[in-house]
């Protein structure tokens, strides 16, 4: 018996609302893509888990982040945007070795330095720095690129494996033909409820957001937790057998009317 320690896309959107659902997914496209783990992009070169996110929240209709966009009053606002390689690009970083040369800390070093040139010491250091930035933007481009080209098709079913054609064999006068296989994401039940405490925690704190919204969130993420928070007691208090497995499925089952409803979705 398989023991209720994650839920799979679908089953967390039957207990979160859609706003809240379309939260958790984007948050978990950092662990379907840059964790060196089994089952991330980084680890395996598969990308179908963040494009399994990805695509439930647009079902969803929610948006996937928000950029800051300066309209024609010179304002800048927040404005929803649907870009995959956006969010793809918030999630990989470039990370080089060196480290932007400070002048006061060269100039310092060169004291003890015989014959030294502190200016010629920066500029090396900065041609350094510069050159490991550009080969890190060109690593991290080729990366997002890559995952680009795993995106789903219209038509494609997921979680099967799909024939496509790859580069033309100019031996065989034919393309080449090759497997691609679509994977679930399952998501822990406790990272979830993490993820919901510190959704209510920035919101208590957050002194723009108005009581009346506050209370409404405040409702509906308690309902929320209180399904999850149930799951996982059933697998601490594991020893009814099938009888706890059943339990489980009852609250999943029941999932949308214990957390208020539909909820938007």
């Amino acid at each position: 018996m398989k023991l209720r320690n994650s839920l799979t896309i679908a089953e967390t959107k039957d207990i979160l609302s859609a706003e809240h659902a379309a939260r958790l997914f984007v948050a978990e496209c950092w662990w379907a893509v840059v964790p060196n783990k089994e089952g991330s992009f980084a680890h395996d070169g598969n990308a179908q888990p963040f494009w399994a996110l990805i695509n439930a929240t647009i079902e969803l209709g929610m948006p996937l982040g928000y950029e800051k966009i300066e309209n024609h009053l010179r304002k800048l606002s927040n404005v929803p945007h649907s870009d995959p390689e956006k969010v793809l690009r918030n999630l990989i970083k470039p990370q080089p070795r060196a480290t932007l040369p400070d002048m006061r800390i060269i100039e310092a070093r060169a004291k003890y330095i015989p014959n030294s040139n502190p200016q010629q010491m920066y500029d090396e250091a900065k041609a350094q720095y510069d050159a490991e930035v550009e080969a890190e933007h060109e690593r991290i481009n080729a990366t997002i690129k890559d995952i680009m080209k795993q995106r789903p098709v219209a038509g494609d079913e997921p979680f099967e494996s799909a024939t496509r054609l790859g580069a033309f064999n100019e031996e065989t006068g034919e393309y080449d033909e090759y497997e691609v296989v679509f994977g679930e994401w399952e998501i822990p039940i406790d990272r979830i409820i993490e993820f919901g405490e510190r959704q209510l925690k920035f919101m208590a704190s957050n002194k723009r957001i108005p009581d009346i919204i506050f209370g409404a969130e405040n409702a509906l993420w308690e309902g929320e937790l209180d399904v999850l928070k149930h799951i996982v007691q059933q697998h601490e208090n594991e020893g009814a057998g099938e009888q706890s497995r059943e339990i489980d499925e009852a609250l999943l089952d029941n999932a949308g009317m214990a957390a208020g409803g539909n909820s938007g979705k």
